[in-house]
């Protein structure tokens, strides 16, 4: 699979960037909220490293702003691998689907079909 690269017209949303917080989430002191709202995005999928920290903050905060939130699991990466159980029962206990991408891809309620 050819690297990541972004395009004209892409959002690109910059995390980790305020001193007063942790940084985990892609919601905290970000715009992300408000910019997919704009774009009229009511559901996501969160992907990516450290699924006990970021994953989890970002995919909670998502839930939280009541978007739709689905994490990718055959596409996340935890700091500690023994965590992983624990923060996929947490996140399935507050609503968030945890599915691998194939499924999610194919999944009928899913509005990229």
């Amino acid at each position: 699979m050819p690297p990541l690269a972004t395009e004209p017209g892409d959002l690109i949303i910059h995390k980790g960037v305020s001193v007063a917080g942790a940084g985990y989430s892609g919601f905290e002191s970000t715009e992300l909220s408000d910019s997919l709202r704009a774009l009229a995005v009511t559901e996501i999928a969160v992907c990516g490293i450290a699924t006990e920290y970021c994953v989890r903050a970002t995919a909670i905060d998502a839930a939280n702003a009541r978007f739709k939130v689905t994490v990718l699991r055959d596409l996340i990466r935890a700091v500690q691998a023994s965590a992983v159980a624990d923060v996929l029962q947490d996140l399935a206990a507050a609503g968030i689907a945890c599915r691998d991408c194939s499924d999610w891809l194919q999944f009928p309620g899913n509005s990229l079909q």
